[in-house]
């Protein structure tokens, strides 16, 4: 049994979970007959066990799997307290469609989201239907500003910078009990002056940071452009100098099904650990 506040890893993969949909390539295709190398997509369950309460950072595809591994670490009985909403791709609020009447219809699910973020679901259906029928409604963050969800839990949204067609993208500071984590699942770049991604890394106990891709040599007919992430070898560069304590509190993930660190064996995945970083695993854990 819990006995402190504790963070789970729902998932780890990017929107599309791995092995991805439409992929006829090795990385994929030798992967759907060993489910236990399958990833989710992103998701963070946070749960205060003196209060009986959880939480989840986004709502993806996987959203009732994720919901029965919530369920593996801790009392279904504790429901669950509220959603936060990352940012409007794929991966990240798709999943709030099974709050909806035609699976669990929840009553009145506290949404947290920005307010572009608000725009978006209550303006375009099916997602504005969630809303009229009572299955959510919404908490409005702001950059910044902190949501205290127990006497030892608070969130602090920070807005990152990301391809923002639909929504602001956030990410979370999340302080437990005095202990802090960093969560950024999707960014462009780590040069945002406001972020100040090292001072942040410095300052926390663990980051989980975006690892989508390891170079951009997995996807030679895709321009950069149009998918800006870090690279893991940017990502490597970008934090060289930082002491090894530093660097070992970052677990990257947000992997993409092409990213090659997925192979238990691969000197990709090797280059990153030797650097000094951890490589995040669905359903691995924090108090």
């Amino acid at each position: 049994m819990l006995n402190e506040v504790t963070t789970v890893l729902l998932g780890t993969a990017q929107d599309g979970g791995f092995p991805q949909v439409g992929c006829t390539s090795e990385c994929c295709v030798n992967v759907w007959s060993q489910p236990d190398q399958h990833r989710l997509p992103c998701a963070l369950g946070l749960i205060d066990p003196s209060e009986k309460k959880r939480w989840m950072i986004d709502c993806t595809p996987a959203f009732p799997q994720q919901w029965h591994r919530l369920n593996q670490v801790s009392p279904v009985e504790w429901g669950l307290n509220g959603i936060f909403i990352t940012h409007a791709h794929l991966g990240h609020y798709t999943g709030l469609l099974q709050l909806g009447k035609e699976a669990w219809a929840n009553q009145s699910m506290p949404v947290y989201v920005m307010p572009r973020m608000m725009h978006f679901l209550s303006n375009n259906a099916p997602w504005c239907d969630l809303i009229s029928q009572g299955h959510i409604h919404f908490k409005v963050l702001q950059h910044q500003s902190d949501v205290h969800l127990s006497p030892k839990l608070t969130l602090t949204p920070i807005q990152v910078p990301h391809r923002d067609e639909h929504s602001e993208t956030i990410g979370f500071l999340i302080n437990a009990d005095g202990n802090r984590a960093i969560y950024i699942s999707d960014i462009d770049h780590w040069n945002d002056t406001a972020l100040d991604i090292v001072s942040q890394i410095q300052n926390c106990d663990i980051a989980w940071l975006d690892g989508t891709f390891y170079s951009m040599a997995e996807l030679p007919n895709r321009n950069r452009a149009h998918i800006p992430h870090p690279t893991l070898l940017d990502s490597i560069s970008a934090f060289c100098t930082l002491k090894q304590t530093d660097k070992a509190k970052i677990h990257f993930f947000h992997f993409n099904h092409s990213n090659p660190i997925l192979k238990v064996n691969s000197a990709e995945r090797t280059k990153v650990i030797n650097a000094g970083f951890k490589i995040a695993n669905d359903l691995d854990q924090w108090p």
